[in-house]
């Protein structure tokens, strides 16, 4: 039996915790929690002219486990990433959703594809401005390299946050505009805080691994965010 965990935005913590479920539970050898995200239905408006978005982080990589910072390093899944994506697969209904699309990134379009074909929504392809932030001098860094170089998260060459914001709320409203119906984009971590943070002004802190952030665009053309049901299967 699985544990739901309903997060709304305004609790990193929650997701902290889902992320540390997500792995497994400590002291538990060969625990096999996986993180995916269902969709709370009756909180969310189908058809007419809102429109809703799923901004899925991408499941497990050997990075993740190794708390390295990625970027733009092309790590790909882990077994546990994709079953993680198998499973997220299963909380899509194909009548809700009308594309799957992704950061041109492996564990990013891995993700993507096992949601397309677990839940049969087609994959529209790869989208370049959904790739991950570049942290510059620090991609690859692990977090005791971050803590001894960096501790003011400040990285050489870095692509600023600012930008990433900009790119993020422009790049969704092109996908909005470009394809009818609710779209299922898959990135990373940093490039869905960045984004959500531009189009709703909330900083959602961290995302764990295989859940998502829900938005919906209203009538007015402006995006709110939308609480989500994690579910922690075992």
């Amino acid at each position: 039996m699985g544990n739901l965990l309903v997060l709304p935005l305004s609790s990193p913590s929650l997701y902290a915790e889902a992320s540390t479920l997500a792995r497994g539970r400590a002291g538990v050898p060969g625990g096999s929690f996986l993180a995916s995200t269902a969709i709370h239905q009756e909180r969310l408006s189908y058809g007419g002219s809102m429109t809703t978005i799923a901004l899925v982080r991408h499941g497990e990589t050997d990075w993740n486990l190794r708390r390295r910072l990625q970027g733009r390093a092309d790590i790909p899944l882990n077994e546990t990433g994709i079953e993680q994506a198998r499973v997220l697969s299963g909380s899509f209904a194909r009548e809700d959703w009308s594309f799957v699309l992704s950061s041109p990134l492996s564990r990013a379009s891995a993700t993507a594809l096992e949601i397309s074909k677990g839940a049969d929504i087609p994959f529209a392809g790869t989208v370049d401005d959904l790739i991950e932030r570049s942290f510059g001098q620090a991609d690859g860094a692990t977090a005791e390299d971050i803590a001894a170089k960096w501790a003011d998260r400040i990285f050489p060459d870095a692509e600023p946050v600012e930008d990433v914001q900009r790119r993020g709320a422009a790049v969704v409203d092109e996908l909005v505009d470009q394809y009818e119906g609710n779209l299922i984009l898959v990135s990373h971590g940093a490039f869905i805080r960045a984004t959500v943070f531009a189009l709703t002004g909330e900083d959602i802190g961290g995302i764990a691994n295989a859940t998502m952030v829900l938005l919906s665009r209203t009538d007015a053309g402006s995006w709110e965010s939308v609480p989500a049901v994690v579910t922690v299967a075992g």
